[in-house]
């Protein structure tokens, strides 16, 4: 399992995000998966406060989404956990086949995101305990990101996503793991449905269109695919799209 990444929300859960590999580092795509999900208290080898199941289905790209505190408890209370008191370790265990065949995925540190369930849990501290137990949060602005509201932005220079390097000219510069597979997403777009519309690969790039099988069009302005001028008018010849062997 490669790419985790770790959301916070409220109420008291967050998000966990992940690509599933076979052992041979392949993505596997669109199969039933049971996931494991246990905290540790104190070290990676410690007690287990709190664990659950997940079965889920991976997409295309073998990514998997899901809640941790929202999932079928096995043992603990999620919001009994005392965030704020010791370290906590995140235990992933996979069954690739969706049964209870568990084996063991491996343990990272919680370092930041479910303190913000401990931050709001101070925010309904009593005084005493808020003066004894003081929790201090810090938004870090700056000349370059800016935060509106529920939006953030970037209004100067460029943004690189895994190149490991300050060279881009781009404004949005993106680079794939260089343990990749031929078949392994870089970015892919998705409509309100969730349905993939737009994906760049290792060595190509895909579109995907409305296939509802009633014969019509797809719907709206903008449904199907089209490659177009900026002008609307039909006068102009100028050489839009050309395809090559």
């Amino acid at each position: 399992m490669l790419g985790s990444y770790l959301y916070a929300q409220t109420p008291q859960a967050f998000k966990y995000q992940a690509v599933i590999r076979n052992n041979s580092g392949h993505v596997i795509q669109n199969q039933h998966i049971s996931l494991r999900i246990g905290i540790l208290e104190g070290t990676a080898s410690g007690n287990s406060v709190y664990s659950e199941e997940h079965a889920i289905v991976s997409n295309d790209f073998g990514l998997v989404n899901l809640v941790i505190g929202n999932g079928n408890v096995i043992s603990g209370d999620f919001e009994s956990i005392p965030w704020g008191e010791n370290n906590f370790f995140l235990q992933v265990e996979m069954d690739t086949l969706g049964g209870n065949a568990f084996q063991m995925v491996g343990t990272s540190q919680l370092l930041s995101v479910p303190y913000a369930i401990y931050a709001d849990q101070a925010s309904l501290a009593q005084q005493a305990q808020l003066a004894d137990q003081a929790v201090t949060a810090t938004y870090v602005d700056s000349t370059l990101w800016k935060k509106s509201l529920d939006d953030i932005y970037y209004n100067q220079g460029n943004v690189r996503v895994g190149t490991g390097s300050i060279g881009s000219t781009g404004k949005l510069q993106v680079m794939s793991d260089a343990s990749a597979g031929v078949d392994d997403v870089i970015f892919c777009v998705q409509n309100a449905n969730g349905d993939t519309v737009f994906a760049v690969f290792q060595e190509g790039v895909r579109i995907w269109v409305s296939d509802n099988g009633t014969g019509n069009k797809a719907a709206g302005n903008r449904g199907g695919f089209a490659v177009g001028g900026f002008s609307p008018a039909k006068v102009i010849t100028n050489e839009y799209l050309r395809v090559t062997p």
